[in-house]
């Protein structure tokens, strides 16, 4: 009997895999960056207030109530992919994310329809934050259990590479939109024109994750848990979830603050041109792509506890200095050093974590608790990065005091990475 063309290439099937199962990560962080690139426009245009600064914290308070949606998302679609199964979990929460893409999109402003366009931009992230709740851990967990032997970690770190490259490609269209339209056409409508592409590449990303197959791994589970058996196992094993969002604490926070805040500290606290700050961020976007799958491959070889313990204290010991270096003279080839720097940190610190927690995250509740972890991580974290940051520049008046930000994520991440990876105590959960 003849196989199935997957059985025949199992290289080219996996590789496919990969590809169709990140693309709705790129749609996730494609909006997610745009939103704090452009977060000034949108200010303007949907919280004008007379302050510069208050509309700025209103644009990241939205930005930030998405993530906290996405605790609720995790443990709501994280079940469901637990029970149905990975394939379909992913093209449900592709369409959610889809809705809040298109809201955003084409609401009007303030000016023309009042208090409802700030309303439904809100909806439109909280939309795309509940949907984001299980992306990464659906799509991290799929690449986990279609890993070859002893490459989980590398296999896994593409979750976060397609992230990147829509971090490419978004800068990329936001140079270009600076190069050819003027200030106040951008303010206008110009903003809005990378988030209509965005809207236009939805039908593909359906296409090709329709396109997938269920993973072996869970095919082979005869058992599928139900929703009280998903919530008494979280809630025996919540430690490990709390413990779990510690370990991601650094990954998320350096990664909001190189991509999404990065263009608004450029323009607003250090006063670079847009285009410094969105070759910064294209620079980075290049750098993460490469140090992820680096990071991966190398805690397949070295374990992941040395790799994440390592870099935690690295950042410890550094991030203060590079930041009070960069605030004392801010410079365009300043911000590019620093900012590669800790790109440097993320790319191989998020590629061993990654593998990590899919590890440490009991079989049958693997996709929930993963999610439910690495949102708690991000809403805490990540999401409030542009948010604390602004706040802290403000209060302190210093250009490097979100320094102190990234060290507590670091420390967290250092104390977490002890306590999962403790003897007797870390046991694969596969």
């Amino acid at each position: 009997m003849q196989q199935a063309p997957e059985r025949q290439h199992p290289a080219q099937s996996r590789l496919g895999a990969v590809l169709r199962v990140t693309s709705g990560n790129f749609l996730e962080q494609f909006d997610f960056f745009l939103f704090g690139f452009y977060a000034t426009y949108i200010g303007k245009a949907f919280f004008p207030t007379s302050s510069e600064f208050a509309s700025l914290m209103l644009t990241f308070a939205v930005f930030g109530a998405g993530f906290l949606m996405r605790p609720l998302g995790a443990i709501v679609l994280g079940s469901y992919v637990d029970r149905i199964g990975r394939r379909q979990g992913l093209i449900v929460t592709l369409g959610i994310m889809a809705c809040g893409t298109v809201l955003i999109a084409f609401v009007p402003d303030y000016s023309q329809i009042g208090l409802a366009a700030p309303l439904l931009v809100l909806l439109g992230r909280l939309l795309q934050g509940f949907s984001a709740g299980v992306e990464l851990g659906g799509v991290s967990v799929y690449l986990s259990e279609i890993a070859t032997p002893g490459r989980k970690g590398f296999y896994t770190s593409w979750q976060s590479a397609s992230q990147q490259v829509a971090i490419v490609v978004a800068a990329a269209i936001g140079y270009g939109i600076q190069q050819w339209l003027s200030p106040a056409q951008i303010a206008a409508w110009g903003w809005r024109v990378p988030f209509f592409i965005g809207c236009l590449i939805i039908p593909l990303i359906f296409l090709l994750r329709g396109s997938l197959q269920e993973t072996d791994a869970f095919l082979a589970r005869h058992h599928r848990p139900s929703l009280r058996e998903i919530f008494a196992t979280i809630g025996l094993h919540w430690r490990t979830i709390v413990a779990g969002m510690f370990l991601v604490s650094l990954t998320t926070t350096l990664f909001y603050f190189i991509t999404v805040y990065t263009p608004t500290f450029g323009k607003s606290v250090l006063h670079l041109s847009a285009q410094d700050s969105l070759i910064v961020t294209l620079c980075v976007g290049l750098s993460n792509f490469c140090w992820l799958p680096i990071g991966g491959a190398l805690s397949d070889r070295i374990g992941r506890k040395p790799l994440l313990l390592g870099i935690s204290l690295l950042a410890l010991l550094t991030a203060y200095p590079a930041m009070a270096w960069l605030g004392d003279g801010p410079s365009f080839i300043r911000l590019l050093t620093v900012l590669l720097w800790f790109s440097f940190f993320f790319g191989m610190y998020n590629g061993a974590m990654v593998a990590a927690l899919t590890e440490v995250m009991p079989v049958y509740v693997r996709t929930v608790g993963f999610s439910l972890a690495f949102s708690l991580a991000t809403a805490i974290f990540g999401g409030l990065t542009p948010a604390v940051s602004t706040a802290l520049v403000e209060m302190t008046h210093s250009k490097s005091s979100p320094a102190w930000w990234l060290l507590f994520a670091a420390l967290s991440a250092c104390v977490a990475t002890l306590l999962l990876f403790a003897p007797r105590r870390h046991q694969p959960a596969d």
